[in-house]
């Protein structure tokens, strides 16, 4: 096979692909196989008609259309290996001469595909790129918010025989009616005020409310058969009860820790907020990194791609401003998405299964799925190679961080190394950096 490229544009090539007769010839062999194994033909053992019958039953045309049709991709996919192209949409193919259908068997398999692909990017010397964070401070009031979530992990409630207000946990019933017409009872609900999540309108209710008291409000419903409609609610508190804290001493560090003073577990907590603000910090450094490439970095977007995006994006009756909005986000999203994907392949970042997995979880966590469900959905949408490709972004970009100087909003160099991962690419620990995805623009579809 052989193939050559035209560049029609810095974002669309047109592929012209030639294989030969005789390389072509095995894939015409496949079908006929195919074919002999499916029909019945007089004199012949099902599966055993040589190809010649065959082709005098169902037309040698019919077999290199279907030869066609099954070796076509792969041609396309070693074409575009071997002319190091990475194509970003759908490809156009056009057949413009096949094997003979008639006469002496022979000619060449002759096509054509135009497809838009990922423009040149002139990525920049990171060692020479500068970026600045916010310090990191860590004070005891840090500290103390640490310790007192702790606390809360082991804290118990306490009935108590007083108004209810915020924060309190209480136990209520709820009826919500509409028109008159009860469509929702709940019983025993257990309920934080103040955490919002239930109805709304029912802390300002159940502020100043006692046990055994009942009250009705009026809610705007968010969702379900009757969402949007005005409901009536009736709440009925049954118990008050307020969260009880363990004291913060010796005997506490002892339950929650390997620590045997209150002291050390203190520093312990002490060093966690550091290092989670360290790790925000490298957070915060890496999306700038993406910003300031996509900002500085100037190249074509493949324009084909980029109007199949908006338009997917864009509402029919969309306002002009909404249209222009929409636009604006799908040509920074994409153009991110080509700077990574250009670092990711400059800097040959693989990608290991136990990579895959565990961004799998964590996609999977996020989404409030099943990770196996997650898996099985991906492997039936052909949804790894994307899960893949996500992934060597995230590993280049944070690679790449490694090389930038970072200082503090204080002038103070800020070391990252132990958020970007090593330098050794045999290295197995993960970087904290690299397992959230950098920050794009947000998609949002316009009404």
């Amino acid at each position: 096979m052989k193939s050559t490229v035209e560049n029609l544009n810095p974002t669309k090539v047109k592929l012209a692909i030639e294989v030969p007769y005789e390389e072509f010839k095995p894939e015409m062999d496949k079908v006929f196989k195919e074919y002999a194994g499916q029909i019945n033909i007089p004199g012949f053992r099902r599966g055993h008609a040589p190809a010649r019958v065959i082709e005098s039953y169902i037309g040698r045309g019919a077999v290199i259309e279907d030869a066609v049709n099954h070796a076509l991709p792969e041609y396309y996919g070693q074409a575009i290996e071997e002319n190091k192209l990475a194509p970003m949409g759908k490809p156009e193919v056009d057949v413009t001469d096949t094997p003979n259908v008639e006469g002496p068997a022979g000619g060449d398999l002759k096509f054509t595909v135009e497809v838009e692909v990922r423009p040149e990017v002139k990525l920049p010397d990171f060692s020479k790129l500068e970026l600045e964070v916010e310090a990191v401070d860590v004070d005891a009031k840090d500290v103390e918010e640490e310790l007192n979530n702790l606390r809360r992990r082991f804290a118990t409630l306490k009935s108590v025989e007083r108004a209810a207000k915020k924060d309190d946990f209480v136990t209520i019933d709820l009826v919500t009616k509409v028109d008159g017409e009860e469509i929702d009872n709940l019983a025993q609900v257990s309920y934080h005020i103040g955490a919002g999540g239930l109805v709304e309108g029912l802390d300002d209710a159940l502020k100043g409310m006692k046990a055994g008291a009942s009250k009705d409000f009026e809610t705007q419903l968010k969702s379900g058969p009757h969402g949007g409609e005005t409901a009536t609610v009736t709440v009925t508190l049954d118990q008050v009860k307020v969260q009880e804290l363990p004291e913060a001493d010796d005997e506490f560090a002892m339950m929650v820790s390997d620590h045997d003073t209150i002291g050390e577990l203190k520093q312990e907590l002490e060093e966690n907020a550091a290092r989670q603000k360290r790790s925000e910090q490298a957070i915060d450094a890496r999306d700038k990194l993406v910003e300031k490439l996509r900002d500085e970095l100037d190249f074509p977007l493949p324009e084909g791609l980029l109007e199949e995006s908006i338009a997917a994006q864009t509402a029919e009756d969309a306002s002009d401003e909404d249209k222009a909005r929409v636009r604006e986000l799908v040509e920074k999203d994409l153009k991110v998405q080509i700077i990574l994907d250009t670092v990711a392949e400059q800097r040959q970042m693989n990608v290991t299964q136990q990579e895959l997995l565990e961004f799998v979880l964590q996609t999977a966590q996020a989404y409030g799925m099943d990770p196996s469900m997650l898996l099985q959905s991906a492997e039936q949408n052909n949804r790894i190679p994307a899960f893949i490709q996500e992934i060597a972004r995230n590993k280049a970009i944070a690679n790449a961080l490694g090389e930038v100087k970072v200082k503090d909003s204080q002038g103070k160099a800020v070391d990252l190394s132990d958020f970007v991962g090593a330098d050794d690419e045999d290295d197995d620990e993960e970087a904290e950096v690299e397992k959230k995805p950098a920050k794009k623009a947000a998609k949002k579809k316009a009404e």
